[in-house]
């Protein structure tokens, strides 16, 4: 029976475990781990942090307060953070407003496919219907029957998909 190697417990955490582990969201984690030294790379580009420096950090945060704003008050550094802030806050609002303006890819492909189902249906209903219409006719008279044939095949998808 092969025996299991013990994991040696992790020194460093990297983004998704800081998040995981302080049971906050990857952004925030990004955000706090902006002010960590990196303890280690890997060849990808991941990044790790040493676990005691990421707990340092989020100590250094909480008793800075809330604001998140580690300039002292009242100088013109502390007032440039604040306006950033104001600034994030305005551009998130617009994001915001700009997705419920965009409509979702799945609903786009939703709709395209029963208007392609829309228009096969139709397409048989043609190979079906005018070959006994047409059959003996004159070229002139032929060439009236599909254009009537045609526009209503175009009122029936207008109709169908507005």
């Amino acid at each position: 029976m092969p025996v299991k190697k013990k994991r040696k417990a992790s020194e460093t955490w990297s983004t998704s475990q800081v998040a995981e582990q302080l049971q906050i969201s990857t952004a925030q984690a990004r955000n706090l781990l902006g002010m960590v030294p990196v303890a280690k790379r890997t060849p990808r580009g991941d990044k790790f942090y040493k676990i005691e420096d990421v707990k340092e950090s989020l100590a250094r945060t909480k008793q800075m307060g809330q604001t998140g704003n580690h300039a002292n008050e009242g100088t013109k550094e502390w007032y440039e953070v604040e306006k950033l802030k104001r600034q994030v806050d305005k551009l998130d609002h617009e994001l915001d407003t700009v997705k419920e303006k965009v409509i979702p890819v799945d609903e786009v492909k939703a709709e395209i496919m029963k208007l392609a189902i829309e228009f096969r249906k139709t397409l048989d209903d043609l190979e079906s219907k005018l070959p006994p219409l047409v059959s003996g006719m004159d070229p002139q008279d032929i060439q009236a029957i599909i254009t009537d044939y045609n526009k209503s095949i175009r009122q029936t998808l207008r109709k169908a998909h507005g």
